[in-house]
């Protein structure tokens, strides 16, 4: 899945969003500085952002994202501009913000709702993410999911997971992450039906980030 570029601040547990098609504009053409912060004392609570392409200043605004009574942390978007993240509702709850509608989801089990993380979403609607137990006990501490469609699937890249986490997902259904079962992390791809391990990289894998219609995959490691 094609990200949009995001400008992120963290303020008082406010996330903001700063997507490219919502430019207002253009500000004085002698200010050109990638960054620089304005604000609008008719929208107090919306500052505005001027960002430079090809020596151009663009004028965007920023959008507050906001759970009530609650930190909120957006994680993923997709070409439709739905929004998808966490936030401390009652718990963890995965949240999904479509046109200023926000919905909130846990993972329900035996014993009660699991923290719920919404790491991506494709332009289909399908979600990857995460839940765990409100108490860790024990192994699994973590497993990843797909949510399409209203139900929740879970990824099992292998036994004896200690945690499993999905972090990306493409417009094709295919879906990255990492898993723990022996003591160190390795990234996976889950395509058509099939799970491939990620070797790890030169000083050990960290992440795996996310991944793109061409099937091309970002992550990080220690080194």
């Amino acid at each position: 899945m094609r990200k949009l570029p995001l400008f992120l601040l963290f303020l008082c547990s406010l996330a903001w969003l700063s997507p490219v098609s919502a430019q207002l504009g253009s500000p004085p053409p002698n200010i050109c500085i990638n960054g620089m912060l304005s604000f609008d004392p008719l929208h107090p609570r919306d500052p505005q952002f001027i960002s430079c392409i090809g020596g151009t200043p663009a004028l965007h605004r920023f959008h507050i994202l906001e759970l009530p009574n609650s930190s909120t942390q957006p994680f993923g978007i997709n070409n439709a501009g739905e929004i998808v993240g966490t936030g401390s509702v009652g718990g963890f709850s995965g949240f999904k913000w479509t046109a200023g509608n926000v919905t909130t989801t846990q993972v329900q089990s035996a014993s009660g709702p699991r923290q719920t993380v919404f790491y991506d979403i494709n332009t289909t609607g399908d979600i990857v993410g995460s839940s765990s137990p409100q108490v860790l006990l024990s192994p699994p501490y973590s497993t990843a999911f797909l949510l399409s469609g209203g139900n929740f699937t879970p990824i099992d890249p292998t036994s004896n997971i200690i945690y499993a986490e999905a972090h990306g997902i493409n417009d094709a259904g295919d879906i990255v992450g990492i898993y723990n079962a022996s003591g160190f992390t390795q990234g996976f791809l889950l395509s058509g039906g099939n799970l491939i391990t990620l070797d790890n990289p030169p000083g050990g894998l960290r992440s795996v980030n996310g991944i793109n219609d061409a099937g091309q995959i970002v992550g990080s490691s220690s080194n």
